[in-house]
């Protein structure tokens, strides 16, 4: 691949900076400037596609903070960015509400731009129901994927939550959300629909005087808001505190573009919370090749995570406009 790339006019890789299944980024010289180019691989056209558009998007809105595009080959599936020269993002409070605050500013550039020129998200739903789709299907891919390996769990905790907890707590959850009578179908109205990364997290944002800079913008577009503070706060990087989700909750429900989500977001924030769990356990597969690969590691993970979130169930269970019953 080096060869290849190094046989376009103006560019000149300087060494390889990661490597992954949905592509691979080099930090190069692109005339004569220090850049990033970022390839996908053959099976991730769309992907290629979504972020493109997206930071393409934010350049013409004139959002500073996100890399800038000098270059896209469409027909090798890659493009060339501006480097950031900035720190890694800590992990903590502040920056679950700093980076409510960046979000809320990004829909500020994006206010006069049409909606309809603007692609739904990897994930984007915006029904109730929907959100409880989402999870079924990766629940679902997930299954096929155990099954297809014939891959056998060092925790049997695992096993039971896979085959039976989930889809079971779930489908309690959303029948009694329907008993309380809860408008499960209706659709979010576009003027409360925001621009999303649908990435959020430290692994993604960089700082540069002071500043929040983020990358990585392939499964970005139109969101539910409700979503997007669902993974700033239960990100398994960044989780909240037991202590600070309702304080972090009601200062981000104060912000324009979250304003009136907080039952939405303590409707779905158990949804998303199992969502993640088996994003951790989805590393098993993503990792199985690994020299360094352990299968207890992510499984211990996964565990942990959930424990440690035990928290949102009770808190939802115990919000007067949902009272869900789900078994413990």
């Amino acid at each position: 691949m080096y060869q290849e790339l190094n046989s376009f006019k103006d560019i000149k890789v300087i060494r390889k900076l990661t490597d992954s299944l949905n592509g691979v980024t080099y930090l190069i010289k692109y005339k004569e400037k220090e850049s990033i180019l970022k390839f996908y691989k053959s099976n991730e056209i769309e992907r290629f596609k979504r972020e493109t558009c997206a930071i393409n998007l934010l350049n013409a809105v004139q959002f500073k903070y996100v890399p800038k595009i000098y270059f896209i080959n469409n027909s090798n599936s890659f493009f060339i960015m501006s480097k950031i020269d900035g720190e890694k993002a800590s992990p903590g409070n502040i920056f679950i509400l700093n980076m409510a605050n960046y979000i809320d500013n990004m829909q500020n550039y994006l206010a006069d731009y049409n909606q309809k020129n603007i692609l739904v998200a990897a994930e984007g739903v915006f029904s109730i129901r929907n959100h409880f789709k989402i999870l079924k299907k990766r629940l679902f891919e997930f299954k096929k994927k155990i099954n297809n390996l014939n891959y056998k769990f060092k925790n049997s905790s695992i096993i039971n939550l896979i085959n039976d907890k989930i889809e079971i707590d779930m489908d309690i959850y959303l029948e009694s959300l329907i008993q309380n009578q809860l408008d499960i179908d209706k659709e979010l109205e576009n003027n409360k629909k925001i621009f999303s990364q649908s990435d959020i997290g430290i692994h993604n944002v960089l700082i540069k005087d002071s500043k929040i800079f983020t990358f990585d913008y392939e499964y970005a577009g139109l969101d539910d808001p409700a979503k997007t503070i669902c993974d700033l706060l239960i990100h398994p990087d960044n989780l909240v505190k037991d202590d600070l989700l309702m304080s972090n909750l009601n200062f981000i429900n104060s912000l324009n573009s979250f304003k009136n989500c907080l039952t939405r977001v303590l409707i779905i924030l158990p949804i998303y919370r199992y969502k993640w769990f088996l994003i951790i356990l989805n590393s098993l597969f993503k990792n199985i090749n690994s020299n360094q690969y352990k299968s207890t590691d992510y499984e211990e993970k996964a565990i942990s995570y959930l424990k440690n979130s035990e928290f949102i169930e009770s808190t939802c269970m115990h919000n007067k406009k949902i009272n869900p019953k789900i078994r413990n």
